[in-house]
């Protein structure tokens, strides 16, 4: 139960609250304890003689315990709802801290409905498991407990009679709780399939309409929704077996308690009352043992869900330097970085030479770290396991190869030595070869070829979302693996080709570019980059809401903001993907102009198409199956047979 006890890890911080809980149920739990003594004493003293104890004093007592019984149900119904809100809030922040932490290999297998589903349906489940579920198991446990000292008490004979069905009940339900546990599984992977399916479609809606495909959409999302009720139904009527199987061992049990204490009462050796007493508790642990195993079952599926969230939650990114995107979100670290577990420092040996030294070879992210590192791989020798690292070091980790990165000035020199590169799910596929590329600072490249030459990879790289498999990208000589990623980024700007943006207000848009940014300084980069006059023709300005992905926004005002998002982070190094394809004649012109005055001491990459792109540039280089074809000025490359010029031709 490795899983249930990082759950209860994870719920630490609302121990007041759950202890708090826990304590008022049990005494809740033994106020109904009292309840069946009672009742049997009240019948008892009916069918007696006796004047000693009034049944009216009994009732009244009861009522009061009862009204006292009610209050602390309605605490401890709150404190647990506090409780489960914030372990569900902690859950979420760590598994999204986690998503956004991962490298972009992992983005590139995982789909987004079923992230979503991990964050939404998976985290609920969890958060039942242990607000509901584990209070609902100790007082139904507490009854069975409580119940069975009081069903000894009153009858040792008739308590080894009720009892007799708990051992086989015990041993079904370890059996099933195994077997649920493997089949929610994959009901939550049908979930997660349906999600993506109905993430995809409606993101791409116009897409859809286009083609008037709704109805194979549709059939496609019912396709998803039949699998998730067929595997559903199985775990539901393989519940209703184990339940209806509980129920029916504890009726059998009834009727023979019923039998033998009846006998009991006309021989003398049982009281009406006692027989009345017994039966009440015997209901109470017959009912509560069938509530555990609900909530055996319902806490096998949480257990189930906690494997998935956790699986994202521990993924070691491939690429080190990913570690420190979410160091400031992440929970929940609280180990020294030498008891990190195998699976941990394992991620990082892939990065070692086994018969090297760290410490006498300057490694990517840090001699000093990897110093650390081998010490641990001499203590652990077993292979890698499931990562631990958010409970075992995250932080710690993060710390570690932060201590290890560069922040040096960014001045803009770029290039690429000996760059081999192919995408993790394409690996027989290489997009570079050995491909070499240097810019000087302030200059500006235009990469010119074919889809798939390898042009906007290129890209991906300086900004280190991929590593190459061969060879090291360099900026002002500097390895970037040694440089801190979000460093980097920061002094990089880009104008993508598509333009995303983001369903806030114009504003926020722009100012995601710089977010300490002042108001002047976002007027002024939306008339850098010529998009004043549309903002200022809506009747809210730079308040007017954009709608998911920039819906409300023409293509052409929409390439307008990112512009001026660019413009806004003032980066020493910018990468355009053909900025001004999606713009007007006149609108280029302005924008054209924009950009070029942007430009000016900064070191630019352009994905170049149009040839006024090209012609701006101090340097041409075409690519051609992942390697350099020629490289050049403009009027150098448009001799007659060159590669530039045959591309140039096929677009005219």
């Amino acid at each position: 139960m490795a899983a249930l006890r990082r759950i209860l890890g994870m719920a630490a911080p609302e121990s007041r609250l759950i202890g708090a809980s826990m304590g008022t149920q049990v005494i809740t739990s033994s106020i109904s304890l009292v309840f069946p003594a009672a009742i049997g004493r009240i019948l008892d003293l009916s069918l007696s003689d006796s004047t000693g104890l009034s049944p009216t004093l009994v009732a009244g007592t009861l009522t009061g315990l009862f009204i006292f019984q009610g209050a602390l149900i309605v605490g401890r119904t709150a404190m647990l709802n506090v409780a489960g809100e914030r372990l569900i809030a902690r859950f979420r922040k760590q598994l999204f801290a986690s998503i956004l932490a991962q490298d972009l290999h992992f983005f590139d297998r995982s789909r987004t409905g079923e992230l979503i589903n991990r964050l939404s349906t998976d985290t609920q489940l969890v958060q039942k498991s242990v607000t509901g579920n584990l209070v609902s198991g100790l007082r139904s446990s507490f009854m069975v407990v409580g119940g069975t000292m009081m069903l000894f008490y009153t009858s040792p004979t008739l308590a080894l009679v009720s009892l007799s069905v708990i051992p086989p009940v015990g041993v079904a339900a370890r059996y099933f709780g195994r077997y649920l546990k493997g089949r929610q599984a994959k009901v939550q992977d049908a979930l997660a399939e349906t999600s993506t399916v109905a993430e995809e479609v409606i993101a791409n809606i116009r897409t859809v309409r286009q083609f008037a495909s709704e109805p194979l959409e549709v059939a496609k999302y019912n396709a998803r929704i039949d699998t998730a009720y067929r595997r559903a139904c199985e775990v539901g009527l393989a519940s209703a077996w184990f339940d209806g199987s509980v129920h029916l061992a504890a009726n059998f049990s009834l009727v023979a308690v019923l039998t033998f204490g009846g006998s009991q009462v006309m021989s003398g050796q049982l009281t009406a009352g006692a027989l009345t007493s017994f039966l009440m508790y015997s209901l109470y642990v017959g009912f509560n043992i069938t509530n555990l195993s609900s909530v055996y079952s319902d806490l096998m599926r949480g257990v189930g869900a906690s494997s998935r969230i956790f699986g994202i939650i521990d993924r070691v990114p491939q690429m080190p330097s990913s570690i420190t995107s979410a160091r400031a979100s992440r929970a929940g670290a609280t180990t020294d970085p030498s008891t990190l577990p195998p699976s941990v420092l394992h991620s990082i040996y892939s990065l070692l030479d086994a018969d090297e030294d760290p410490s006498q070879k300057k490694h990517p992210i840090g001699a000093d770290f990897f110093g650390i590192v081998q010490e641990e791989r001499d203590r652990h020798i077993t292979p890698p396991g499931t990562s631990v690292l958010a409970r075992s070091g995250y932080d710690e980790l993060a710390d570690q190869i932060s201590a290890t990165l560069e922040t040096p000035p960014i001045k803009g020199e770029i290039e690429l030595r000996d760059v081999s590169f192919a995408y993790p799910l394409r690996s027989e596929s290489p997009i570079l070869q050995n491909l070499n590329l240097r810019l000087e600072r302030g200059s500006m490249m235009a990469l010119v070829g074919s889809s798939g030459s390898g042009k906007s990879t290129i890209g991906a790289m300086l900004m280190r979302m991929y590593d190459p498999q061969q060879g090291v990208v360099l900026i002002d000589g500097v390895d970037i693996r040694r440089i801190d990623p979000h460093w980097l980024r920061k002094h990089i700007g880009v104008v993508a080709q598509e333009p995303v943006l983001f369903s806030g207000t114009i504003e926020e848009n722009i100012r995601y570019g710089n977010m300490d940014a002042s108001m002047d300084q976002v007027y002024n980069a939306a008339r850098a980059a010529r998009a004043l006059d549309f903002i200022e023709g809506f009747p809210n300005g730079f308040n007017t809401r954009v709608g998911e992905r920039g819906v409300q926004l023409s293509g052409g005002q929409k390439q307008r903001v990112a512009i001026a998002r660019a413009i806004l982070k003032d980066p020493p190094i910018v990468i355009l993907d053909e900025a001004t394809s999606a713009l007007d004649a006149e609108s280029e012109f302005q924008v054209q102009q924009a950009i070029e005055e942007m430009m000016k001491g900064r070191s630019v990459v352009s994905i170049a198409h149009r040839l006024s792109t090209m012609r701006a540039a101090d340097t041409i280089a075409v690519l051609e199956q992942g390697r350099i074809a020629e490289q050049g000025s403009f009027d150098e490359l448009m001799q007659k047979g060159s590669a530039l010029q045959n591309l140039v031709k096929r677009q005219l």
